[in-house]
């Protein structure tokens, strides 16, 4: 992102053996009520990337 947010990948947990994606914002980071969900695993996460080719894509339209 251009303004300096970023997309986290939380190694912390799995769903289905896979890493989810969180949102990390640089103005609320490490706030964990600011920390949603992105993707559930980085190819879903490039899945969505490639398909909307919008710069907030896990926004919704």
């Amino acid at each position: 992102m251009r303004d300096g947010n970023y997309v986290a990948l939380d190694v912390s947990r799995q769903i289905d053996g896979r890493y989810p994606l969180i949102d990390g914002c640089h103005e609320t980071w490490p706030d964990p009520d600011y920390r949603g969900p992105v993707a559930n695993s980085f190819s879903e996460f490039l899945e969505q990337v490639l398909r909307t080719r919008r710069g907030l894509y896990w926004l919704g339209e």
